[in-house]
């Protein structure tokens, strides 16, 4: 068989050439196929290294995310302490703002009230009336309780007017043998003086302190009485003089005559001043009776009081 193949070979000279070209379409499809297994090996293996890489490119998307949102809640959270922490702060701010207006008010409206021109006074307290015929058939020296109303100008100066007028009520009777008018108890009774006292000083404030005024006054007062019939008093009644109702006439002409009516009055009070400027104390008042000195009768019908002052 091989003797006859070369035999054929050698008769054919284009056999070697045949043989060579199979050998070759017989070898292309082998090389391809071995190409083709490397070509796909590589592709795996880039495939996986891409797959790696994109892996780790995740994880470190992942971490650096993960970082990110934990930033970013620090963040926020700093954020939220820092505006409580502001907004505690302007909290308190504005409270303490709030407190200082309200004080700078307080100030402001008695620094306005303090320098008001006129002001208003109002004095409550008892007063004590000498009577110097306690032991006769009168009653013991009275003790009222009158209450006043003033106005005080020019305000805040060292030197102020400070007219008053007071009002209280008590009981008199006529004494027909002595020709004079006396307090008189309830059960002897015979008129109902109503009694409007008219005070026109001027007063001296000395400043003690920033809150505190000492006030030192002295001027004229004018008592003016008017006796009516007394409560379950009838003008028919027996009076000292014939009846009741020529009691009363008596009396009356008696409040008015020798100047019984005029007093010199002095005084002292000390006044505390709050922020509101309102003023508030103590005072003390003296009136003497020149009506009596002047008719002989010394001190009679001297009146002392004391009490609580307000100034608004």
């Amino acid at each position: 068989m091989c003797k006859q193949l070369c035999v054929a070979v050698h008769a054919f000279p284009y056999a070697k050439l045949s043989i060579l070209l199979l050998l070759l379409y017989a070898a292309i499809p082998l090389c391809a196929q071995t190409v083709s297994q490397n070509g796909n090996n590589q592709t795996r293996e880039s495939y996986a290294q891409n797959d790696g890489a994109q892996a780790h490119s995740d994880a470190r998307i992942k971490a650096n995310g993960t970082q990110y949102a934990g930033n970013a809640q620090f963040d926020a959270d700093s954020m939220q302490h820092a505006t409580d922490g502001q907004l505690a702060a302007d909290g308190t701010q504005q409270e303490t703002d709030s407190a200082v207006h309200e004080t700078e008010m307080r100030e402001t409206e008695g620094i306005k009230k303090s320098k008001r021109r006129v002001i208003f006074t109002i004095a409550c307290g008892p007063a004590f009336l000498f009577n110097k015929e306690a032991k006769t058939n009168s009653a013991p020296s009275p003790v009222v309780f009158p209450v006043s109303f003033g106005v005080s100008f020019p305000n805040d100066t060292f030197v102020s007017f400070q007219p008053r007028l007071s009002f209280f009520i008590n009981y008199y009777l006529w004494n027909n043998s002595a020709q004079i008018a006396l307090p008189a108890e309830i059960e002897n009774r015979t008129a109902t003086s109503l009694s409007f006292l008219v005070t026109l000083p001027a007063v001296f404030s000395f400043h003690v302190s920033r809150n505190s005024v000492l006030e030192v006054q002295a001027g004229l007062s004018a008592l003016m009485r008017f006796a009516i019939l007394a409560h379950g008093v009838s003008a028919d009644d027996l009076g000292t003089s014939g009846n009741a109702k020529s009691d009363v006439k008596h009396i009356n002409k008696w409040f008015w005559g020798g100047a019984r009516w005029l007093y010199v009055d002095t005084g002292l009070a000390w006044l505390y001043q709050f922020s509101s400027g309102v003023k508030i104390g103590p005072e003390a008042r003296f009136y003497l009776p020149l009506g009596s000195l002047f008719t002989g009768r010394g001190v009679d019908a001297f009146m002392v009081s004391a009490g609580i002052k307000i100034a608004l």
